[in-house]
């Protein structure tokens, strides 16, 4: 028989012990010595959904680390905006094809929050800027404009911020020279203070002029956009995950029955 030591980690630590809820039971178990990885075609699904989502919005952090707010979940661990707007966009905008995934961008939120008010928005490319316009007015309170941009030919993405006292109801923004011409992917999301201060992105698209193009009802498969699950399948395994055992008098458990902690 163990002693069971209650505290309240700010993280989940990886020890010898697996501890959770089956109701209002709690339950200890031991972790596994030796981890093997079968790699079932679930599990080969959810690996590529990890590898599309985080090669993409990995790109975007300093947007989404401002467009998404932080959480804490019921098992008290706290997730920060940058996975919160990963989790989002495995669950919304992952689209299954034969043999593989794709990102749909026009699912992607770079954002989450209230209404925003910039609407219908519009792209233009002008001398060797983009410019950005739409319809209606800044929310009051605005401080900036987050600016997003994917470039579907060459799989890069590029992240602009726009204080109010630049912007004079359109945003120009100087692109690089290897991107004239180009396919875009454009977010915008105006940022203010405090939690009320969010706004969910908005999203339009810049097509590049280019002769015989079709438009289908699948996303397009584009550098950074596509994955299958064929290379997953002949990647190598990596090593077992062995855990060295611990004290087994003493055994510490997160404390589940004294209320929220405070952060």
């Amino acid at each position: 028989m163990a002693i069971v030591i209650p505290h309240r980690p700010k993280y989940r630590g990886r020890l010898h012990y697996i501890y959770y809820l089956r109701g209002d039971t709690l339950c200890l178990r031991t972790r596994p010595t030796s981890v093997a990885d079968p790699r079932t075609p679930a599990q080969i699904a959810q690996r590529l959904k990890m590898r599309l989502a985080s090669h993409f919005l990995s790109g975007f952090k300093p947007f989404v680390e401002q467009g998404f707010a932080p959480a804490v979940k019921e098992n008290f661990r706290r997730v920060g905006a940058y996975h919160c707007a990963l989790s989002h966009l495995m669950r919304n905008a992952l689209v299954a094809v034969d043999g593989g995934m794709v990102i749909d961008t026009s699912r992607v939120c770079l954002a989450e929050g209230r209404d925003n008010p910039m609407l219908s928005p519009k792209a233009r490319l002008e001398g060797e800027g983009l410019r950005i316009t739409w319809q209606g007015g800044l929310p009051r309170g605005c401080r900036e404009v987050l600016v997003g941009l994917w470039n579907r030919d060459k799989g890069k993405a590029k992240c602009y911020n726009f204080y109010v006292q630049e912007i004079d109801g359109s945003i120009l923004i100087k692109l690089p020279e290897d991107w004239k011409g180009n396919s875009l992917d454009i977010w915008l999301a105006p940022m203010g203070s405090g939690e009320r201060g969010r706004y969910s992105s908005v999203h339009l698209q810049l097509e590049a002029d280019v002769p015989g193009k079709q438009n289908g009802k699948q996303p397009k498969p584009f550098p950074g956009l596509s994955g299958r699950i064929q290379d997953l399948k002949l990647a190598r395994k990596g090593k077992s995950n062995r855990c060295k055992p611990l004290n087994p008098r003493r055994v510490r458990a997160v404390d589940v029955y004294s209320g929220v902690r405070r952060l």
